[in-house]
């Protein structure tokens, strides 16, 4: 499901939720366990050949069941039997396969885009700047006048953008890592 379908459906069922619970006030939304398991779902069904909304329909509904069952048997009398580290285990497994899956998505994207060498981006600058005390100054304008209006043609959107992207990975990393 993507971000419009959620939060589509969020608002509505928000809305409903307003309208017939008396509590207008509860935030309704999806969090991170439901995002670790529709992602999960997701890829089980990709892997099985099944489609996944029909899937997460009949799961939903199953869910819809097993609720209405525990709500009419005062399943909720239950909880006293679950300690607190329940909830503090739970929330440790969320955080690291959430963890886990920063690492993965960004092992993959240093997989497509691998950093490079310091010459293969020095290239051009070393040359010119390496010329300055060979070079008059008049020499040395008009090459590096002739080297801009290359970067500039090679820059162009007709121009072929292939191969890695190494600051690509640099920029993930320093973003993932900031952020932890």
């Amino acid at each position: 499901i993507g971000i419009p379908e959620t939060l589509i459906m969020s608002s509505v069922a928000g809305i409903l939720f307003a309208l017939f619970a008396g509590c207008p006030l509860i935030i309704i939304g999806t969090t991170g366990p439901v995002l670790l398991y529709d992602e999960a779902l997701f890829g089980f069904c990709k892997s099985n050949g099944i489609e996944f909304l029909p899937w997460r329909i009949w799961i939903g509904i199953w869910c819809l069941i097993i609720g209405v069952l525990i709500a009419a048997f005062q399943g909720s009398t239950l909880v006293k039997y679950f300690t607190r580290f329940t909830k503090d285990i739970f929330a440790s497994l969320v955080s690291l396969l959430f963890i886990y899956e920063a690492l993965r998505k960004l092992y993959l994207v240093f997989q497509a885009h691998p950093l490079l060498v310091i010459d293969d981006y020095c290239d051009g600058p070393t040359t010119v700047i390496s010329q300055l005390t060979t070079e008059g100054p008049a020499n040395l304008t008009e090459r590096v006048r002739r080297e801009i209006e290359t970067a500039v043609t090679e820059a162009s959107p007709q121009a072929k953008t292939e191969g890695p992207k190494p600051n690509t990975a640099l920029l993930s990393a320093i973003l993932m890592f900031g952020t932890f």
